[in-house]
C-alpha cells in the first residue's frame, strides 16, 4: 500500500498531522459521511490507488469467470463443484475467523438439506449463502439487518448463549467491546438509537449507486464492525452482507472469497480495523477502503492460482486415465467423476451421489467400483456407515 494512514503520518515529523487532515478531507475527491468518530466525519478519498484496485478486482474476475464458465476442458459438472466447493470454504473461513468450528462435510451436509423440522446449527447462514447464488439478498432498513440476523444467526445464538439474544428494539441495548486476541480494540456504539441512526446512515452508503460498488462495500464492512450492532455474530453478518453486495458486480465465485481472503490475511485484516478506529486517523476510512480491496485482490489472485494448479492437474491425470486404456465405458465414466471430485471439491460420494450424477443403477455403480479394473485406484472411506469414495490420484501415474 503507497497511502499513509493519518494515524501514522501523526507519528512522523515530516508531515504536519492537522494540516494533512485538512488538505485530505478538502480535497475535490473526498466523500464526507454523517457519521462520525468522536468529533470527525467519517470520509473516503477516492484516490488512484483505489480506482487502481477496482480495475484489477474486475479484471481478475473476468479472468476467473474465463478459467471457469469459459473453459472447455472443464465440464459443467466440475465447474457446478467448483462453485459449491468456494461456497463451503467461505462459510468454513468466516466462522473459523470468529472462533466457530465447522468442518466441510457438516457445511455440505446442511446445503443438501431442506427445511429441517429439527434445529440444524449453523442451517440459517448456509441457507442464506446459498442463496447468493439463486437471487439478490440486500438490506436498505435496520429492520431488514435484524430480520436476516434472525434467519442466519438467532438460533445458534441462541443455543450456544441466551445471554446474547438481541435485547433492544432491533438491536442491542447495553454496551459491548470488540477484542482481538484478548485486548479490548473497539467499544461497540451505545445506546441503541445511536445505533440505529448509525446504521440508518451506514446503510444509505452501502445503497448509494453514486459511489462505486467496491468502494461501499469495503465501508459498510469497516462501519458494521464500528456499530457493532449485536452482542455476537457481527462479523459473520458484515461478510455475508459484503459477499451478497459483490455478487451484484462480480460472479459469484469471486463473491464468495470475502472471508477466505479475510482469513489468509489476518493480520492487516484486524490491523486496518485497528487504525481507522483510532483518533488520530481523524475518521479518515481511505486506509481501510484500500486494505479492504488489497486484501481481497490477493485472495482472488490465491483463487486463482488455485483454480489454476487444479485444472493442470486434471487435464494430467485425465490422460493418465485414458492411458490405462480402460474398455468398459461405465467404468471409465465412474472413474473420471471420481478425478473430477477429489481434485475439485477435496470431498468424497457415495453410492447415492455417483448414481443422481452418472445415471447408473446402484447395481452397476456397485460392480464396477468392485472391478479389478478401477477398483486399485479408488479409495473407500469405511469409518462411517455411509460408504464414501474418492480416488487415489497418485496412482494413475505409476
Amino acid at each position: 500500500m503507497k497511502y499513509i494512514s493519518l494515524y501514522k503520518k501523526y507519528f512522523m515529523k515530516e508531515y504536519n498531522a492537522t494540516q494533512e487532515y485538512l488538505d485530505l478531507f478538502s480535497s475535490p475527491s473526498t466523500i464526507p459521511f454523517e457519521i462520525t468518530l468522536e468529533k470527525y466525519p467519517f470520509f473516503v478519498n477516492i484516490n488512484n490507488e483505489i480506482t487502481q484496485l477496482i480495475e484489477e478486482i474486475h479484471t481478475l474476475n473476468a479472468k476467473i469467470i474465463k478459467m471457469t464458465y469459459g473453459n472447455r476442458k472443464l465440464p459443467a459438472l466440475v465447474v457446478n463443484w467448483l462453485v459449491d466447493h468456494t461456497l463451503i470454504e467461505e462459510i468454513q473461513m468466516s466462522n473459523e475467523i470468529e472462533g466457530v468450528v465447522s468442518t466441510r462435510a457438516e457445511i455440505k451436509e446442511l446445503l443438501e438439506c431442506t427445511s429441517p423440522k429439527k434445529y440444524k446449527r449453523l442451517y440459517g447462514l448456509v441457507s442464506k449463502y446459498q442463496q447468493l447464488l439463486e437471487s439478490d439478498i440486500e438490506v436498505r432498513t435496520c429492520k431488514e439487518v435484524r430480520e436476516l440476523y434472525d434467519k442466519t444467526m438467532l438460533q445458534d445464538i441462541t443455543k450456544e448463549n441466551k445471554r446474547n439474544i438481541p435485547d433492544g428494539f432491533i438491536f442491542r441495548k447495553e454496551a459491548v467491546e470488540v477484542d482481538s486476541g484478548g485486548m479490548m480494540i473497539h467499544m461497540g456504539l451505545n445506546p441503541e438509537f445511536n445505533i440505529i441512526d448509525t446504521m440508518d446512515k451506514a446503510l444509505m452508503i452501502l445503497n448509494d449507486p453514486n459511489i462505486s460498488l467496491l468502494v461501499r462495500v469495503a465501508i459498510y464492512h469497516y462501519l458494521f464492525g464500528y456499530i457493532h450492532p449485536f452482542y455476537d455474530g457481527n462479523g459473520r453478518m458484515s461478510r455475508l452482507i459484503s459477499s451478497a453486495y459483490l455478487c451484484k458486480e462480480l460472479d459469484v465465485i469471486t463473491a464468495l472469497q470475502v472471508s477466505v481472503s479475510c482469513k489468509l490475511h489476518y493480520k492487516q485484516y484486524c490491523d486496518s480495523f485497528k487504525i481507522v478506529n483510532d483518533i488520530r486517523n481523524k475518521g479518515d476510512l481511505t486506509y481501510f477502503v484500500i486494505s479492504f480491496l488489497e486484501i481481497f485482490k490477493k485472495g482472488l489472485e490465491h483463487l486463482i492460482d488455485s483454480i489454476q494448479d487444479k485444472i493442470d492437474q486434471y487435464i494430467y491425470y485425465e490422460q493418465c486415465i485414458h492411458e490405462l486404456q480402460i474398455t468398459d465405458k461405465h467404468s471409465l465414466s465412474l472413474l473420471t467423476i471420481l478425478l473430477q471430485c477429489t481434485l475439485f471439491t477435496a470431498q468424497e460420494l457415495t453410492v447415492e451421489d455417483l448414481i443422481k450424477i452418472s445415471k447408473l443403477s446402484k447395481a452397476t455403480i456397485k460392480k464396477k467400483l468392485s472391478s479389478s479394473c478401477i477398483a486399485p485406484y479408488i479409495h473407500i472411506d469405511r469409518t462411517a456407515k455411509t460408504y464414501r469414495y474418492s480416488i487415489y490420484v497418485d496412482k494413475l501415474n505409476k
